[in-house]
């Protein structure tokens, strides 16, 4: 199964994604790849991304809008990427599909993948050899088609499309867990003895 997470700017894709990782690892599931918090000035706008391990934990700055000195790598908007942090990503969910991870997430596929075949691009080819991973994408709303296309030549797992609102946001978790791993099984009642 791949699912594709999208969503408004800031309606809280990456914290669903978060929350979702919470409820896997109570179920006990295993869950790699990558979430990207983003990073915030005073004012509220967006000044970078880190890259977040879900195995470990261990975060490195993705990107920001600083120039990253001589590892500067693609430039997306007022954006410049670290060419490592993406090789390091991709390691990530390489790693985690090989292993059978019961979740693997991938956050996100913007423009520099679809639009110029760099970033993460070339996990778009990977996720198509492990047609038993269950993969979740988060990727904005005007490019959800573009990725499906690409998707639907290599992937052969369904591909369930879900969107992020202010109204089902805090629900989604759950819904989610429940489609990807079914419902928890509850303990059987204790009946005392007389």
């Amino acid at each position: 199964m791949i699912i594709l997470l999208t969503g408004a700017r800031r309606v809280g894709k990456s914290t669903v994604c978060q929350r979702l990782v919470e409820e896997g690892r109570r179920r006990g599931k295993r869950i790699g790849g990558f979430i990207s918090p983003a990073l915030f000035n005073q004012q509220g706008e967006k000044t970078g991304a880190y890259l977040q391990d879900l195995r470990t934990g261990e975060m490195r700055l993705q990107y920001s809008t600083g120039a990253a000195g001589e590892q500067a790598g693609p430039r997306v908007g007022p954006f410049v990427m670290d060419p490592e942090v993406l090789r390091w990503g991709m390691q990530l969910v390489e790693e985690a599909l090989r292993a059978g991870d019961d979740l693997v997430i991938i956050d996100e596929i913007g423009p520099l993948e679809l639009l110029r075949g760099e970033g993460f691009a070339p996990l778009l080819d990977t996720v198509g050899d492990y047609p038993n991973a269950r993969v979740l994408i988060v990727v904005r709303p005007e490019l959800v088609e573009a990725l499906q296309e690409r998707l639907a030549g290599t992937a052969h797992a369904p591909i369930w499309r879900v969107e992020v609102t202010l109204d089902n946001r805090n629900a989604l978790p759950e819904e989610l867990a429940g489609r990807l791993w079914g419902t928890p099984a509850r303990p059987a009642p204790q009946h005392p003895y007389f």
